[in-house]
């Protein structure tokens, strides 16, 4: 499911007078509303995407992801913040302290990416990685080594699985 803050960031707001972001507070019932709903039908993850985690935000966007998630901890799905392809860490820190059950990386093409990741995501929490060639050497590693952090809590899909 597209994230409330992807889904404003790429919104087309109509005038120059609404701020994007003023439309956070009314989006974020309806996500609640989404979440109990599936939770009723027996759901208990959800991935949530938020691409824009890859991009270098205007700090009120940084600072809106705290806000929106800080409400979103009440409904009762664990929830995996979901990135594919692009580069965390300019908000990492921002990911990696939301409270959510997890992140999910997709097509994680350069080691030097998952390196920081296994720094600063706490091991509480789940590290999912999608699409890994389990083939590759440096992926072999990595996985190596986020097994040795996470442990149980560390989640992975071969590329070559169907």
């Amino acid at each position: 499911m597209i994230g409330p803050l992807t889904l404003l960031w790429l919104s087309d707001v109509q005038g120059d007078q609404v701020d994007r972001l003023d439309l956070l507070e009314h989006l974020l019932p309806v996500y609640g509303e989404i979440f109990g709903r599936l939770a009723a039908r027996g759901v208990e993850w959800i991935q949530i995407d938020e691409p824009i985690l890859a991009l270098d935000l205007p700090l009120a966007w940084s600072n809106a992801f705290e806000r929106a998630y800080h409400i979103l901890q009440y409904s009762p799905l664990k929830k995996l913040i979901g990135l594919y392809h692009g580069d965390l860490r300019p908000n990492l820190g921002i990911a990696a302290l939301l409270p959510v059950a997890g992140l999910h990386l997709d097509s994680v093409t350069e080691p030097e990416l998952l390196a920081p990741v296994f720094d600063r995501l706490p091991v509480y929490k789940v590290l999912s990685l999608g699409e890994c060639d389990t083939h590759s050497g440096w992926h072999q590693e990595s996985l190596l080594e986020a097994r040795a952090r996470f442990g149980e809590n560390l989640m992975v899909a071969d590329q070559f699985a169907a």
